[in-house]
């Protein structure tokens, strides 16, 4: 009898933090529809721990274990103690509110849970450990004048509690998002840009195009931003459409290491060409994170045959700031083979100046919010002036990004920043016609129909 009742908890409960499990939760969820009466309603909420990945990465999964124990008391402490809560896999939480009442109650409950995920750092093994949440609420139960419920109520109130967690995740994390119908619909289109774009990958339908950086008293060209272009069924997929979608399912890594092989083999052949043209790469965090990344690195370069100092890998100053501790290390690491390091949009990250400091950098790239204001804004203005000269007395290389107007430029010349990109030097464009650019410099290539600022 004790061994049968043991067997029956483990396989309703989880064994690390004790609570309820996600058969317990399916199971629990379709028992209290089958019983919901026309004025109760159910609510659900998930909840997923914002880069949890990096906490294993960074400190051990054993660490990792030791902040899931932690939250799921936190949870549980918060949550009314007839309503369940659950773990319903990995870094991701279930709460079952048993009489939801309303949708506003369930979020109120939803924003107490994320609020108390970030209202103190995780201590392990004499380490803070700060995180935020993602939440998601879906509601069911049968309501006057709503539609029937499905053949599966419980699993498409789960469903939809997932989709709703995923979607405040896509917008930043630390947010809780109730379900919408069109959210379902967006996430079935999201799946099916994951397949085909996985597809693509090896099927040659993804191209390079390469903005130019100048030196702007001379118009020379002496580095290009490389750009990923998708071509989809004869139609153009703007990297806004894939390129979250790549992050959020992991495949931005093999897509980044294809652009990274396919820019550094254009780098060489510029180089053998005796065009000394840098070439820039952006790199998302999840790519940075990947095992044995500054090793790929070295391999591409060694096989391609681009000397390291002729690339450039850009990092958006937004990730320094949020995952700063695994980044740096392994963008230190990265450093150490040669390879220039970038700061991307610097001046929207909320950074001081101090992160300068954590990395041996060689280049900032001024936002191009920042370039937009100059002229007729003066605190911009002010603000990139000092960028400027903070930049060059630490002997980086500043760039302004987004030159659309001939004022722009002329101030950028005026507070001494030597080097730009934009749209009022050139376009992205193919690598044949970057190559007429270096040959003729000051006569971007006509490149119409281009989107403005997408790419990697």
């Amino acid at each position: 009898m004790a061994l049968r009742q043991q067997v029956a908890h483990l396989t309703f409960h989880d064994g690390l933090t004790g609570l309820p499990n996600r058969a317990y939760v399916e199971e629990r969820t379709r028992d209290v529809l089958r019983d919901t009466t026309a004025s109760r309603r159910i609510g659900v909420i998930f909840l997923d721990l914002d880069r949890f990945t990096a906490v294993n990465d960074s400190a051990g999964h054993g660490a990792g274990d030791l902040v899931l124990a932690q939250a799921a008391r936190r949870l549980r402490a918060t949550v009314p103690v007839q309503d369940t809560v659950a773990r319903w896999g990995s870094d991701e939480f279930a709460v079952l509110v048993e009489n939801a009442g309303t949708g506003p109650d369930v979020s109120e409950i939803a924003e107490r849970l994320v609020a108390i995920v970030a209202a103190e750092p995780f201590r392990v093994a004499g380490q803070q450990i700060a995180l935020t949440a993602s939440a998601g609420v879906a509601l069911a139960g049968r309501d006057p004048g709503t539609p029937d419920n499905p053949d599966d109520p419980a699993g498409l109130v789960l469903r939809n509690a997932d989709v709703a967690m995923s979607r405040a995740k896509e917008a930043g994390g630390d947010r809780v998002e109730v379900y919408a119908a069109h959210m379902h619909a967006d996430a079935v289109r999201r799946l099916e840009i994951v397949t085909d774009l996985q597809r693509a990958i090896g099927n040659g339908e993804l191209t390079l195009q390469y903005q130019p950086i100048v030196e702007l008293a001379t118009s020379r060209v002496i580095g290009a931003e490389a750009l990923v272009r998708w071509w989809r069924g004869g139609e153009v997929v703007t990297p806004r459409e894939f390129l979250g979608v790549a992050e959020e399912s992991g495949l931005i890594v093999p897509l980044g290491e294809w652009v990274l092989r396919q820019a550094c083999a254009q780098g060489a052949a510029w180089q053998q060409a005796s065009w000394e043209v840098g070439i820039s790469v952006n790199l998302s965090a999840r790519q940075i994170t990947a095992p044995g990344f500054a090793a790929r690195v070295a391999e591409i370069l060694a096989e391609t045959g681009l000397p390291p100092g002729l690339l450039t890998v850009e990092v958006n100053e937004r990730i320094l700031v949020e995952e700063d501790g695994l980044i740096v290390d392994r963008l230190a690491d990265l450093r150490r083979t040669g390879v220039r390091l970038a700061v991307d949009d610097f001046g929207t990250g909320y950074a001081s100046l101090a992160h300068l400091r954590q990395l041996p950098l060689d280049v900032i790239k001024i936002d191009p919010s920042f370039v937009a204001g100059l002229g007729h804004d003066d605190t911009l203005t002010l603000l990139t002036r000092t960028v400027v000269q903070v930049g060059r007395e630490l002997g980086l290389q500043v760039i302004a990004e987004g030159i659309e107007q001939s004022r722009q430029l002329s101030a950028l010349c005026d507070m001494g920043c030597d080097y730009g990109q934009g749209f009022l030097i050139a376009r992205p464009m193919a690598a044949s016609a970057l190559e007429e650019l270096i040959r003729t410099p000051g006569e971007a290539a006509d490149e119409p129909n281009e989107p403005a600022r997408l790419g990697m």
